[in-house]
């Protein structure tokens, strides 16, 4: 397990073991793979693309089910939710769309952002449910993920030096 800075420790404490809730998930699968490089262009599938990086991706699952409880269910769909998060950052930084808009302006962002045509929104929306704590809990995942990334970086360069 790794030793993760003091105050980020104490931060992550505050879970308490209990699950996630799915708007806490989609953060959390949106700060994985807002972490991982863009997908290649001529890359022709993102699950091969997932599957080059589920090292970080299975280690900041099981760092976090230290002190959150991911069960398999949740697991399953943090990946597909970080599939779908990476094929569209990658089809909007390759692939622009033409926009089209529906004639309701509640659905001008999405219009834009295409982002419902990748991602289910049930996720998207379940951030809603924790709206007070969302700014908190994205950095908060961010921090972590980016602990975990150096922690990796540190035992790899330890391991080829040793």
């Amino acid at each position: 397990m790794y030793q993760f800075s003091q105050d980020l420790t104490n931060k992550l404490n505050a879970f308490n073991q209990r699950m996630l809730q799915k708007g806490e998930l989609f953060l959390l699968a949106k700060a994985i793979a807002d972490a991982l490089p863009l997908m290649p262009s001529d890359e022709d599938s993102v699950k091969l693309f997932i599957l080059n990086h589920k090292r970080m991706i299975d280690e900041v699952v099981w760092s976090l089910n230290t002190y959150t409880y991911l069960g398999d269910e949740n697991v399953a769909t943090l990946e597909k939710l970080i599939c779908d998060l990476t094929l569209w950052r990658s089809s909007v930084a390759y692939n622009p769309t033409v926009t089209f808009f529906r004639d309701c302006p509640n659905s001008v962002i999405d219009d834009i952002s295409n982002l419902p045509r990748y991602v289910d929104v049930t996720y998207m929306c379940a951030v809603g449910d924790i709206i007070n704590n969302a700014n908190y809990i994205s950095g908060l995942f961010r921090s972590f993920i980016s602990e975990v990334k150096s922690k990796m970086t540190n035992t790899d360069n330890n391991v080829i030096a040793g």
